[in-house]
């Protein structure tokens, strides 16, 4: 799934797409090369209802480092 198709289907407006392609360091040049993993796109989706006040700080931090032990792991384990 592409970043156009996932924007379509969330309904994201522009400005909460430059929220979500700043969330961390390689994800934009991810989605470019085409290997956003399906945990960025949820995690994109959890920093959409963080700017909405749908979920704490705390809870997406939790996430944002269990994203980068995954891809981590990804990295290490082709």
């Amino acid at each position: 799934m592409t970043l156009q198709e996932w924007k379509r289907s969330k309904k994201l407006s522009n400005a909460e797409i430059s929220l979500l392609l700043n969330v961390s360091e390689g994800w934009v040049s991810k989605w470019l090369s085409g290997k956003t993993t399906a945990c960025s796109l949820d995690l994109a989706e959890k920093i959409r209802r963080r700017s909405r006040g749908k979920i704490t700080a705390k809870d997406l931090s939790r996430e944002k480092r269990e994203m980068k032990n995954a891809e981590k792991k990804e990295a290490h384990n082709p």
